[in-house]
């Protein structure tokens, strides 16, 4: 694995520690299993580069992965669609949370692992209930799940997943070479993206109305009229779709 030294000081966030499989341990050894999907073709202009990922967790408690699965079998199988929702193709599909980065597959492969382009607002990378995309946050880009319907409002909620690599030691939380260490999953954290601008969702309620800028009042007053919750994604979805339908 490639060595990596990285110091982190607090870390306020972390909740639990998410016990994940390898990538390896999500697909089928079988290869006849992972041709669910035929169409496997996964054009190599998508692609971040042409070397491939030998990146391997084996000796790290817990997994930067999402469970991305479906079915008994566990196979991560997404679909790939352009910006235009244009289907290009199917892959093997692993969210690394911890690099934040989209790793794939062909289908009738499972061992040749490639990361794709991650682009502002240029695929949707879409398993059987979650759709990422990436946008940029703070002048970089981030892969978020869209929990709104599609992107196409003014408005759109997010969800961002995040892993944490740690080791804990009696002055800071590192990891060293030598050291135990561990993927923890942190909680995930909500955003809004209003026309091309990213906001983390703030924890106080006027902050997060003043998000809404000249419509600040009319989400205001639907909030409390219908008393929701701004820590909730049922509940934050509901001021999104209805900020959406005040600009129909």
């Amino acid at each position: 694995m490639r060595k990596i030294l990285i110091y982190l000081l607090l870390i306020f966030n972390i909740v639990y520690t998410y016990p994940q499989s390898s990538r390896e341990d999500l697909v089928s050894k079988d290869s006849s299993q992972t041709r669910a999907i035929t169409n496997s073709y996964i054009p190599f202009n998508l692609l971040k580069s042409s070397f491939k990922i030998s990146e391997t967790y084996e000796n790290i408690d817990g997994s930067p992965y999402i469970q991305n699965t479906i079915g008994t079998r566990n196979i991560p199988i997404c679909k790939i669609f352009d910006s235009k929702m244009m289907f290009l193709g199917s892959a093997l599909g692993f969210y690394n949370a911890y690099m934040d980065e989209m790793e794939i597959s062909a289908i009738d492969n499972g061992s040749d692992y490639y990361l794709l382009k991650k682009n502002t607002d240029f695929l949707y990378i879409k398993f059987r209930n979650k759709t990422y995309r990436v946008y940029d946050f703070n002048y970089k880009p981030h892969y978020f799940i869209i929990l709104s319907e599609n992107d196409l409002g003014v408005c759109t909620l997010l969800k961002k997943e995040k892993v944490y690599f740690l080791k804990r030691s009696s002055e800071t939380v590192s990891l060293l070479e030598g050291d135990e260490a561990s993927f923890m999953r942190a909680k995930d954290t909500y955003y809004i993206k209003i026309g091309r601008i990213v906001h983390k969702v703030p924890k106080k309620k006027k902050a997060f109305f003043n998000l809404f800028k000249e419509k600040n009042e009319l989400v205001k007053n639907y909030s409390r009229k219908n008393n929701l919750n701004i820590t909730t994604d049922n509940d934050l979805l509901s001021i999104v779709n209805y900020y959406n339908s005040l600009h129909k």
